[in-house]
C-alpha cells in the first residue's frame, strides 16, 4: 500500500481505504465536498489511484518528492484527489495523464532548498526567487521519464495567470492548455486550505470566497466547475 507521510509502496493486496485513513482525516470531508463518502466516486479515485501507483516512474517522482517535503508531497495528493474528481466530473477522456500531471505538479520543488521549504517564517525576496522557478524545474524530470505534454505543461504553468501576472514566464491566456487553467484553480484551494509551516490554514469558505474574487486570472469556467463540484457553499455570481 502506500503511506504518503512516509512515501511507502509495496505490492501487496490493495487495501484503498487506508489511503484516506492515513492521509484524509475527517476534517476533509467539508473540504472535499464529500465526494469520497459518495461510493461511486470512491470506486472510481480508488482505481486510479491504483492504476498510477503502478506505474514506476509515476511512484518513484512522487515518493522523492514525499521524502523532500511532507507538505508538499500532501499538497500534491490533495490537488491530486480534487483535480481528478474535476475532471472526471467534466467527462474529460484523458484523466490518466492529466491524474499523473495533478499529482507530479509540484516535483520542481525538489530542486527548492529544504531550509526554505520548511520556514516558518514567509520566504524573504531572495529566498522566494529561487522557489519561483519551480514549475521550470518541473520539465526536466517529466520529460526525462517521458511523461505526457499535458503532464510536463501542468508542471511549467500551474502558477501561471490568464492575465499574465503569474510566474515563471508570465504566460499570457492565448499560451496556456486548460489542464494547466484547471489544475491553477485546485492548487490554489488546496495551498489555502492546508496548514502550512508558516501560515495557518483558512476555512474552505474562505479559501472559496477568495478565489471567486481572483477570477480574473483564473479561467471562470473552472472557478464555477470546482465550486459546483464542492457544492458545499452558496451559489454567487461567480459560480453561477
Amino acid at each position: 500500500m502506500l503511506d504518503i507521510e512516509e512515501g511507502r509502496y509495496d505490492h501487496k493486496p490493495y487495501r484503498p481505504t487506508l489511503i484516506f485513513k492515513n492521509t484524509l482525516g475527517l476534517d476533509e470531508a467539508y473540504r472535499l465536498g464529500g465526494k469520497l463518502y459518495d461510493p461511486s466516486h470512491y470506486q472510481w479515485f480508488e482505481q486510479l489511484f491504483h492504476s498510477l501507483m503502478q506505474d514506476a516512474a509515476t511512484r518513484q517522482l512522487f515518493h522523492q518528492l514525499a521524502r523532500w517535503d511532507r507538505y508538499t508531497s500532501r499538497h500534491s495528493f490533495n490537488v491530486f484527489v480534487l483535480g481528478s474528481l474535476l475532471a472526471h466530473r467534466l467527462k474529460w477522456p484523458n484523466i490518466q495523464e492529466i491524474a499523473s500531471g495533478l499529482l507530479l505538479h509540484d516535483i520542481g520543488k525538489t530542486t527548492v532548498s529544504r531550509t526554505v521549504l520548511m520556514k516558518t517564517e514567509a520566504p524573504i525576496w531572495t529566498e522566494w526567487q529561487p522557489l519561483k522557478t519551480h514549475p521550470r524545474k518541473g520539465h526536466d524530470p517529466l520529460k526525462a521519464n517521458r511523461f505526457s505534454a499535458n503532464a510536463i505543461s501542468m508542471a511549467q504553468e500551474h502558477h501561471e495567470r490568464l492575465d499574465g501576472s503569474g510566474y515563471p514566464d508570465e504566460a499570457l491566456a492565448s499560451d496556456l492548455e486548460d489542464p494547466a487553467r484547471l489544475l491553477a484553480v485546485v492548487d490554489i484551494y488546496s495551498a489555502l486550505t492546508l496548514d502550512r509551516p508558516y501560515l495557518q490554514a483558512l476555512s474552505s469558505y474562505r479559501a472559496v470566497h477568495m478565489i471567486r474574487e481572483e477570477v480574473g486570472p483564473l479561467d471562470p469556467r473552472y472557478v464555477r466547475a470546482f465550486c459546483e463540484l464542492l457544492g458545499i457553499f452558496p451559489q454567487g455570481p461567480r459560480c453561477s
